[in-house]
């Protein structure tokens, strides 16, 4: 998607431009919020998620698995410019050109501020920016940038799939009364291609407008460990190195080192940040007493999640997380064929 195009930008580490019309991208990629039959009915949670209970489901935010990387390029390209200006300090003396000096002094101070400032929006902010779908309320709980939270009917935000350089998310628009004007956006979940990103919307739509709550927490599972404390170092490392697929072994010569020098940057943001703290409010609308069939967070994680996260459980293990999500996607499909006389969901 073209970015630099008239309107406002938002957004953290990730811009969306608002206070524009809806690109024809967002419009061929628009996601409904009703039944559709499709060929591929795959359901994910795309370890997306922070809790999941009956009453609702709390999703990380984007550009919570890219916190490490950005610090690292912004903090030493921040550092570059000031050791370049205070290069060019020493040597324009020596050599007498007091002018020269002034003006390269200059220009590597305020390219080293502008750096800083970027470095800000992702230090001594918060740790994630949730989104919190209220099933029992039909409504949306959105933690904005700003640290605004909002509240917003189901029925009345416009998702669309959204597409960055490298990755997918998935993006949720409020429309004016034109139905075609963005006034507002936030994104949830991070996908490396469309098909994930499609899977995590088929398993949000499914938990917002049918009846398979149960069958939905089949498939998760892990939760992120972070509703109520601030990642560890060894988290933030598992994070950042995160194998998706055997492929990524492949690569490891080359992922886990870079894990490991930007779990530092990605672990002192952690800690210079705020966790999160919905409002009364909200609190209040999604209160859940903790006795229903369905009830997923960090508590009850398995004790070998750095295996999962890393791809490294034993083969019966692997199979028994792929037998339980497979069985879970095929009852949920003839729970859908049931309602809508088809098998797609």
């Amino acid at each position: 998607m073209n970015r630099h195009r008239e309107g406002k930008s938002i957004g953290l580490l990730t811009p969306y431009i608002i206070e524009r019309k809806l690109y024809p991208e967002e419009i061929e990629e628009h996601l409904g919020k009703h039944y559709k039959e499709e060929q591929d009915s795959t359901v994910s949670d795309c370890d997306s998620i922070i809790e999941f209970n009956e009453s609702y489901i709390e999703v990380i935010d984007n550009d919570y698995f890219d916190k490490g990387p950005v610090s690292l390029y912004l903090f030493g390209t921040s550092v570059g410019f000031m050791g370049f200006g205070l290069f060019c300090v020493i040597h324009f003396i020596f050599v007498n050109q007091i002018y020269l000096m002034i003006l390269f002094f200059i220009i590597s101070l305020l390219m080293s501020l502008l750096m800083g400032k970027f470095l800000l929006h992702d230090w001594f902010k918060k740790t994630h920016y949730p989104v919190r779908f209220d099933r029992k309320n039909r409504l949306i709980h959105v933690y904005q940038y700003n640290n605004d939270i909002i509240s917003l009917p189901w029925n009345d935000v416009y998702f669309t799939l959204y597409k960055s350089r490298f990755t997918y998310c998935l993006i949720g628009h409020v429309l004016a009364s034109d139905y075609e004007t963005v006034m507002n956006s936030f994104s949830f979940g991070r996908m490396d291609d469309k098909a994930e990103a499609q899977a995590l919307w088929r398993f949000i739509r499914c938990y917002m407008e049918e009846d398979c709550t149960e069958e939905l927490s089949q498939i998760i599972e892990i939760t992120l460990p972070i509703a109520e404390k601030k990642e560890s170092y060894l988290w933030g490392v598992l994070c950042l190195s995160k194998m998706e697929s055997w492929v990524y072994w492949v690569l490891s010569f080359w992922i886990i080192p870079m894990s490991v020098i930007t779990s530092l940057p990605r672990y002192i943001g952690m800690q210079t940040c705020k966790i999160p703290q919905w409002n009364e409010s909200v609190l209040e609308l999604c209160r859940y007493d903790g006795n229903g069939l369905v009830n997923k967070n960090a508590g009850n994680n398995p004790d070998d999640i750095y295996r999962y996260m890393l791809l490294i459980q034993s083969k019966e293990r692997r199979n028994e997380i792929l037998n339980r999500r497979e069985k879970a996607i095929k009852d949920i499909n003839i729970k859908l064929s049931e309602k809508y006389g088809s098998g797609k969901v």
